[in-house]
């Protein structure tokens, strides 16, 4: 349990999904030091109910399901019950909350086995504030790391952020903060406001310059009744300066659960580099499981990686459909080898320019 939470990046993962589950729709991350003193995430969502406070910092308790057969149909991010208790080991704990079924919000303060040491009365609006501070700092030889690599922590944790941002519709106001100090941020890293499309999102995230270089994948056209899987998103055109120099930015979901499938992420690059050799595409694509039970969602405790039961069937669906989306975009096609011959031979008619000889001598050294 303890190894859920370990780096900024999956706190701020844990944070964002449970104040989704509980149907926020304003978000403020505030991260101080890169989030090495303070990772805060505000929202508007339910709150936590007073009946629920002595257990939520427990291993292994979770609202989010009454039985066990809950597991087959999960509907939502969190089900294991084992974010805070794993927070709550490398960090101190702060929870203000306010359910709508109190009068008045409650400040929690949790020790190191997830138990509340502290309750007292705090007026606030309904949803809930867990503040973070302190990671790792009962543990100094991964506060020493945290702190020496604190902005690249602080940098996959803001893609973790963005991965979010892409394809959870319900937010309408999500707003990042940070310094890289111990002093307050001063401005926001980052705002995004209501966006009616999920390119329109894109825009705000990476700015209205990535419109021109990406193009929709789509298949709703595709009337095959057998048809296992649905792709809908955005990727980068095959022309040369559409793409990016790394696979920084390429983002998954199944049925809108970010994930990590690096077999289906292997295929898109080898595609794209078909078309677009030195560079790698920007990815935004949900995929559609139609058959549930093909999908399962609970293999590692970070959730992220899924088992796909016809795993290469999605990855053959994908190759057609961006071959074709790209020959047509591009209006070039992959040849083999055996045709590009077949092309010289028929073309030996054209003249060639003569191919500049290089002279290569081999130097001794004089004795």
């Amino acid at each position: 349990t303890s190894q859920v939470c370990v780096s900024v990046a999956s706190c701020v993962k844990e944070l964002i999904e449970n104040s989704l589950d509980a149907h926020s729709t304003r978000l403020q991350l505030t991260f101080i030091a890169h989030g090495a003193d303070l990772i805060e995430l505000t929202d508007n969502g339910d709150g936590i109910a007073e009946h629920d406070f002595e257990k939520i910092g427990l291993r292994y308790h979770t609202s989010k399901l009454s039985q066990f057969e809950d597991l087959e149909n999960v509907n939502t991010y969190g089900f294991r019950g084992e974010a805070l208790s794993s927070i709550c080991i490398y960090a101190d704990v702060t929870i203000l909350t306010r359910h709508a079924s109190a009068s008045i919000g409650t400040k929690l303060i949790f020790d190191g086995e997830g138990q509340v040491i502290s309750r007292t009365p705090f007026p606030r609006e309904i949803g809930t504030t867990v503040s973070i501070r302190s990671l790792f700092n009962r543990f100094p030889v991964r506060r020493t790391e945290l702190q020496s690599h604190s902005k690249r922590e602080f940098s996959q944790a803001l893609n973790i952020i963005q991965s979010f941002a892409i394809i959870s519709r319900q937010i309408q106001f999500f707003q990042v903060s940070s310094s890289a100090d111990n002093h307050p941020p001063s401005h926001p890293l980052l705002t995004l406001t209501p966006s009616s499309s999920l390119k329109d999102t894109l825009a705000q995230i990476f700015g209205q310059k990535i419109l021109e270089s990406i193009i929709h994948i789509d298949d709703n056209n595709d009337d095959d009744e057998n048809k296992e899987f649905k792709f809908d998103g955005y990727i980068s055109r095959p022309q040369h300066g559409c793409g990016r120099s790394s696979a920084d930015r390429q983002y998954l979901y199944v049925n809108n659960r970010p994930i990590d499938c690096a077999p289906f992420l292997r295929t898109i690059n080898d595609i794209y580099r078909h078309f677009n050799p030195n560079q790698y595409p920007l990815v935004a694509l949900s995929i559609e499981v139609l058959d549930r039970s093909t999908l399962d969602i609970n293999c590692t405790p970070d959730k992220r990686t899924v088992f796909v039961e016809h795993l290469s069937n999605m990855c053959d669906q994908i190759r057609l459909i961006l071959n074709k989306l790209f020959e047509s975009s591009s209006n070039v096609y992959v040849s083999s080898n055996k045709r590009q011959q077949e092309t010289i031979e028929t073309n030996n008619d054209i003249p060639t320019p003569p191919t500049k000889q290089l002279k290569i001598e081999r130097f001794v050294k004089k004795t």
